[in-house]
């Protein structure tokens, strides 16, 4: 741990160890949760409005700023989280210096959405929708497919049923 430290200039004491103040505030800054990271989600659907109201958010420094959507009838500024017209998107992200996006959209618009997330410069993408996105440039994508993720689990599940000495632990190494 002592070499990985110091590749970040996290220096110790090899007799003392690390004054755990200063080593818990250099992760959090090599981290980034030192500063608020400001994030947009488009698609008020359902994943969208569960991610928007998710308080735990917080206390990681995670701020949602703002979603936006297509469908006239969820556009709204009276809530902690305001839905904006698509059409938008870009200069709010301009706007505001936003970084990280999330799509939380069908998949038929995921690619569409990213498209407009990238050229309106955002760096990281959160990606809900069923599908891999292409020509996103040097901008992060993390897919979360949640069939894939509960087939994973309904896999190990069963796994575990038809053979009870073997552990989770196991199936994962």
């Amino acid at each position: 741990v002592r070499k990985d430290f110091s590749m970040f200039a996290i220096s110790g004491n090899k007799r003392g160890g690390y004054k755990v103040d200063e080593l818990l505030d250099s992760i959090c800054r090599i981290l980034g949760k030192n500063q608020v990271c400001k994030v947009v989600v488009v698609g008020a659907g359902k994943i969208g409005l569960a991610l928007m109201n998710y308080a735990g958010f917080e206390k990681e420094n995670v701020e949602i700023k703002a979603a936006f959507d297509i469908d006239p009838e969820k556009f709204s500024n009276d809530v902690s989280v305001p839905v904006l017209p698509l059409a938008k998107l870009a200069e709010f992200v301009r706007s505001e210096a936003i970084k990280v996006g999330v799509i939380a959209v069908p998949d038929v618009a995921a690619q569409h959405v990213a498209d407009l997330m990238v050229s309106a410069g955002i760096k990281g993408i959160l990606n809900f929708a069923p599908i891999l996105l292409k020509g996103v440039g040097d901008t992060i994508v993390k897919n979360v497919n949640l069939e894939l993720e509960l087939e994973n689990i309904i896999y190990f599940v069963n796994a575990r049923e038809k053979s009870p000495e073997r552990s989770y632990e196991k199936e994962q190494s």
